[in-house]
């Protein structure tokens, strides 16, 4: 008698479990979460540390009041404009930060990468262009920490907001 669908589909399915490094771990829902709803987290995330910390934090808005989903930059805090991304650590350690909007207007990208039991903060000035052709940008899983690593062959320029 041959097995039900449904069952070959629930063991082809436990081959493919998220890495065991996110279980149990404080952040383990971010995984959960659609990679469509990720940047809302980390949005999110952003305006509920810059309340806690009394930081200015504007969205940009349309006329009715509403914040906008499209526009040149994702969040204004302490009158500096962002491009916002968030993603959460791969199996190799690293961070993939996809999608960015090089030709848009803004002060400089922020990246929030989400590990396990840790958040990363990268950080870079929009005009040192070196944004590669991709829209793509990674934290380099060793030095992370300290350095948002954009490509080895290029030199990036690094942004201290005060913030």
């Amino acid at each position: 008698m041959k097995r039900d669908p449904n069952d070959v589909l629930r063991d082809v399915l436990a081959t493919y479990a998220d890495a065991d490094k996110w279980c149990g771990q404080p952040f383990e829902r971010i995984r959960r979460i659609p990679n469509t709803k990720v940047g809302d987290v980390g949005q999110d995330f952003v305006e509920a540390l810059c309340r806690e910390y009394g930081l200015d934090c504007t969205f940009p808005e349309k006329d009715d009041g509403t914040r906008m989903r499209q526009s040149p930059w994702d969040i204004r805090i302490e009158e500096k404009t962002f491009e916002l991304k968030t993603a959460s650590e791969d199996v190799s350690g690293s961070f993939q930060f996809n999608h960015i909007r090089y030709h848009r207007e803004y002060d400089a990208l922020l990246c929030i990468g989400i590990a396990p039991y840790r958040i990363y903060v990268g950080g870079m000035v929009k005009s040192c262009r070196c944004y590669r052709w991709s829209g793509q940008v990674g934290f380099d899983g060793e030095r992370r920490e300290r350095a948002l690593q954009v490509d080895q062959k290029i030199q990036s320029t690094h942004a201290d907001f005060g913030l």
